[in-house]
């Protein structure tokens, strides 16, 4: 991308990009990104108004921008929990130490309660739209708008000259700028777009409408059509699309970045101190 070269008009463009990286660079042991420290305006939707049509298109990019960083939030605590459960339920370091016993029982039901969890907050990034929601689907929804698409553009392309520079080279990289925001935009919005469709995605929705956040004998989406059992694979798969698809819209909407390895390593770092140190010892 334009922000790693060493080209000094795009390295003066690159500051706030660089600063969004610094701020989240050691994952999420430094604040978080949030609208107000991207220098957004927030737009409050009024409850019980769930319909975005009337809302101008830079009042829908500004919401796409608020929602997608409180994405970037929710992603940051997904991986906390995910890189727990690497731990908990892949590894034996608690296992090898329950013998068998009714103790055995709980045990599991503490591990389906940890992989259950993941499932229902991996799920909420997949909700449909509504302007309430911080779902990827609604902020596909908010800003897969030519009007709004034209106002990102807008909003790189129409930057004011810098003293040092000449117009004709500053125009040139914010027009390079904008080519290669609208092109990661629309790679970004083409994966989203095939994993809502995909039926490994609608596996692992439809497995927690029926066994985690309802008490089902049959799904509508069960009902309208086969829908394959989600395995555990899946759930992986999702996570690991969903983490790509924040960060492609957090770069394209807020043209940020964050460390999301820096993060995983961190919450790795946690959970292993915990879980590796955690012993149980029978009291009789």
């Amino acid at each position: 991308m334009w922000a790693s070269s060493s080209h000094p008009v795009r390295e003066a463009l690159a500051g706030r990009s660089r600063e969004g990286r610094r701020s989240g660079g050691s994952g999420h042991r430094r604040r978080r990104p949030t609208a107000t420290m991207q220098g957004q305006s927030r737009i409050e939707v009024p409850v019980g108004k769930r319909k975005t049509k009337t809302l101008s298109s830079s009042d829908r990019l500004t919401l796409a921008k608020q929602r997608t960083n409180e994405l970037v939030n929710h992603m940051i605590s997904l991986i906390a929990l995910h890189e727990s459960n690497q731990v908990i339920l892949k590894t034996d370091v608690l296992s090898r130490q329950i013998p068998r016993s009714y103790a055995a029982h709980a045990f599991n039901n503490f591990r389906f309660s940890m992989a259950g969890f993941e499932v229902v907050r991996l799920c909420a990034f997949w909700e449909p739209p509504d302007p309430q929601d911080a779902s990827i689907p609604n902020v596909l929804h908010l800003f897969d708008d030519p009007e709004v698409r034209a106002d990102i553009r807008a909003g790189i392309t129409g930057g004011q000259s810098k003293p040092h520079i000449s117009e004709e080279a500053y125009v040139s990289v914010l027009e390079e700028m904008a080519r290669e925001i609208d092109a990661l935009i629309d790679q970004t919005l083409a994966r989203a777009r095939a994993v809502e469709s995909s039926s490994r995605q609608k596996s692992v929705r439809n497995h927690r409408h029926k066994f985690l956040a309802h008490n089902l004998s049959k799904t509508r989406a069960e009902e309208a059509g086969t829908v394959a059992p989600m395995k555990n694979n899946d759930v992986d798969w999702l996570f690991s699309e969903t983490e790509t698809i924040v960060d492609g819209l957090h770069h394209g909407l807020n043209r940020t970045g964050f460390d999301w390895p820096g993060s995983h390593a961190i919450s790795k770092r946690q959970a292993e101190s915990l879980w590796n140190w955690t012993k149980f010892e029978g009291l009789k």
